[in-house]
């Protein structure tokens, strides 16, 4: 009666390792899956700060020169202020996957930053699209900008 009862268990320690191994790999998957989803997390929010502090870096450089904001207008490419042409560089720099000569179009499509100035609020726009992503983020920041001759 004891060989009969041996018989019948026989490679049952074989599948409880197997299914140990099967719940084990899961797990350690899972943790994988849930480190990569933290790193993606990381890389927008550092995106989103840097657009956060490109922005109030041309804003801070429109009150500090005290001049007009126009002179900062810059929504299609075209702009003769050396302060600006430098800040798009920056951001082309700093920020993935900007193209400096994309601008955004109804569509929505386009990377390329921009200030648009109306009087004298000031909206200033940065685009970029994350590697391995289809979507364009951005980040918007709007002022209000008083000359020192106002």
């Amino acid at each position: 009666m004891n060989r009969a009862l041996q018989k019948g268990q026989q490679g049952v320690v074989l599948i409880e390792a197997l299914i140990g191994i099967l719940i084990f790999s899961i797990g350690i998957l899972a943790l994988i899956g849930l480190q990569a989803v933290a790193i993606k997390n990381t890389v927008d929010s550092q995106n989103r700060i840097e657009a956060g502090f490109l922005a109030n870096e041309i804003v801070s450089r429109m009150w500090t020169t005290g001049g007009n904001p126009s002179t900062f207008a810059h929504t299609s490419g075209t702009s003769s202020n050396a302060t600006m042409q430098a800040w798009v560089t920056k951001v082309a720099n700093t920020m993935p996957g900007v193209n400096t000569s994309a601008y955004t179009t109804s569509a929505g499509t386009g990377t390329a930053p921009s200030i648009a100035v109306a009087g004298n609020r000031v909206t200033v726009s940065i685009y970029w699209k994350a590697p391995g992503e289809t979507s364009i983020r951005n980040h918007q920041l709007v002022s209000e900008i008083n000359s020192a001759t106002n």
